[in-house]
């Protein structure tokens, strides 16, 4: 017997790149806690864009030209991609 999918319901992708993203809602939180509203609703924003990626980031190179992903942005990616973590400013 074949089970047909409930075609109501909004296709939702992997995230390939949940290391990342993870970081990002982490920088959200913090973000918040600060007071810095500004930033971290700019990183909820690039979480949309990154989630629905359909390949694993390798650098930052892949991300520079998407909406909503800055330079500060690539920053992180590119600190995250080899393991260095610093204090935010």
């Amino acid at each position: 017997m074949v089970s047909t999918l409930n075609s109501s319901l909004p296709y939702s992708p992997h995230d390939l790149n949940k290391n990342i993203t993870d970081v990002f809602r982490k920088l959200i939180n913090i973000y918040r806690g600060l007071g810095d509203d500004r930033r971290s609703f700019s990183y909820y924003k690039a979480i949309g864009v990154i989630e629905k990626l359909p390949f694993k980031i390798k650098s930052a190179d892949q991300v520079k030209d998407l909406p909503t992903i800055g330079k500060s942005m690539q920053d992180h990616i590119r600190v995250h991609k080899f393991n260095i973590w610093h204090v935010l400013p």
